[in-house]
């Protein structure tokens, strides 16, 4: 109990040394600023939508109708109004005194407009209330909605990012010197993974608690047309989302640390990693429309395994290729998943601990 107790005091030791390093460096705030930045897209377009969905106008204000006749004496008569003044009922005063001036007929006409106008346009103005758009930009919809998005950006910011941390020691030199004071390959490059992970799950609680600053703003914007602050879902479906983006993004940290540490290189390790992904995500997709039995055999390739684990009711999925079956259910694709990341992991920790690590190479 003591050596485990040990190992894993040394491991916390050298991931807030490496936590030291990292936040010193420009790429991990830069790669952070694009994962916080790419939810924020379609929240902020969905707003603008929203705006011309209840206006007519994406920058307009507030929502205004009215026609023209002309009185008893010739004269032209503009009449406005907004949908809010028949909330109570009744006509408005301002509109009432308006129409007693015209004739008869004119006041009928211009009744059967007003009637009209708050009958049809009024009330679909209250339907904007469930629209789409607004599921997009008002808690907690946007939220689950933004943290879809922010997983198909986060695994290739996650990709970058590692074989960034892991190239760097070889190109610079540092990790011949790291290894020569006594520190462990093992540990050493255990301390990387955890440091990584933590990095991963910070950067997603920034980009939630950012979609949820977005969102107050714009759904304050917004809150003449009525409807509640949080009033678009189930808050336990952030949570969950929250938690399969995490698990989603593993597997891609652990292939790029393999690749980082097979290649001994920034760049190499990046192109291999984003090759995989996108290779894997390419021809996945078009085996399975030559050949029905390859249907079976995406079932058990990451690619599929993490689409389909990221599926969720009411939450747009925004992942690059197929999905697995999803009659296999969420333990298959959660097990698959892991044996990936397992594998991955095994590979890349043999890999390390078995080569000659030479000094400074540049990259």
């Amino acid at each position: 109990m003591r050596a485990v107790s040990d190992w894993t005091f040394s491991i916390l030791s050298l991931t807030r040394w490496e936590w030291f390093k990292l936040r010193r460096r420009w790429m991990p705030w830069a790669l952070l600023a694009i994962l916080v930045l790419f939810p924020q897209i379609g929240l902020v377009s969905s707003y603008f939508i929203y705006r011309g969905d209840i206006s007519g106008d994406a920058l307009g204000g507030e929502v205004s109708y009215g026609f023209e006749t002309t009185d008893s004496e010739g004269r032209t008569i503009e009449v406005q109004f907004t949908c809010d003044a028949f909330q109570n009922g009744d006509l408005p005063p301002s509109i009432a005194k308006e129409i007693e001036t015209l004739p008869p007929e004119e006041r009928a006409q211009a009744m059967a407009m007003i009637s009209d106008y708050s009958r049809s346009v009024c009330e679909d103005e209250e339907d904007v209330l469930t629209s789409d758009s607004r599921d997009f930009f008002v808690m907690p919809a946007s939220l689950a909605n933004g943290l879809s998005a922010a997983s198909f950006i986060g695994i290739v910011v996650a990709m970058v990012l590692a074989t960034s941390l892991i190239g760097t020691e070889y190109a610079w030199g540092t990790l011949r010197t790291n290894l020569v004071s006594s520190v462990a390959r093992r540990k050493f490059l255990a301390s990387k993974v955890v440091t990584l992970l933590g990095v991963a799950a910070g950067g997603l609680l920034v980009t939630t608690l950012t979609l949820a600053l977005t969102s107050m703003l714009f759904t304050l914007l917004v809150r003449h047309v009525g409807g509640g602050w949080a009033d678009t879902g189930d808050w336990s479906t952030v949570f969950i989302m929250f938690g399969k983006v995490s698990y989603a993004l593993v597997p891609y940290l652990m292939l790029a640390v393999f690749f980082a540490v097979l290649t001994s290189s920034t760049g190499v390790g990046i192109a291999l990693a984003m090759g995989y992904y996108m290779v894997e995500a390419i021809a996945v997709g078009i085996m399975s429309g030559l050949f029905d039995w390859f249907e079976s055999v995406a079932n058990f390739i990451l690619g599929p395994n993490v689409s389909a684990w990221l599926a969720h009711d009411d939450v747009i999925q925004v992942t690059l290729g197929i999905q697995a079956d999803g009659d296999l259910g969420a333990l298959h694709f959660f097990l698959v998943i892991a044996a990936y990341t397992l594998a991955l992991c095994a590979a890349a920790f043999w890999r390390f601990e078995s080569r000659d690590v030479a000094g400074a190479k540049g990259d």
